[in-house]
């Protein structure tokens, strides 16, 4: 669009300084990819004329260049999402959104583990005890 009545016009504010900076043309290209518009390149000129066929090429490409570097960005941003939400998900109950039972013993069993290897426990060797040990009685079938 060039810089003259109709633009001075619709956007009086900037038209009157584009026109004193020297600015007398403005091109704006699309950033479009996947379907949608991701933003415009805008190309300012101080030559009134339009840009020529080899020029609105060069447009287009620093264009594409330009949403495909938007494209990855979102697309990272999405990826990095994803992720966390997976991570938590891992990591915690969905109910309770406590931590996850396996995870919880992992990490005491760590503990257990490193403080015997370093004689940080006091008053000897840990038991460690199977789960239900102390109920496995309870579990048997009585003798007939």
């Amino acid at each position: 669009m060039a810089v003259g009545p109709e633009l001075l016009q619709r956007w009086p504010g900037y038209g009157s300084v584009a026109v004193d900076v020297g600015i007398h043309r403005v091109t704006a290209v699309p950033l479009l990819s996947r379907g949608q518009c991701w933003g415009v390149l805008d190309l300012y000129r101080r030559q009134p004329e339009p840009l020529d066929a080899t020029q609105l090429e060069r447009a287009q490409l620093l264009a594409d260049v330009a949403v495909s570097f938007l494209v990855m960005a979102h697309d990272r941003q999405k990826a990095r999402a994803a992720q966390h939400i997976l991570a938590n998900r891992l990591l915690h109950d969905e109910l309770t959104g406590l931590p996850n039972r396996v995870l919880v013993h992992e990490f005491i069993t760590h503990a257990l583990t490193s403080a015997e290897r370093h004689g940080t426990l006091g008053g000897g060797p840990v038991r460690r005890h199977r789960p239900f040990q102390g109920h496995q009685r309870h579990l048997r079938a009585p003798d007939r």
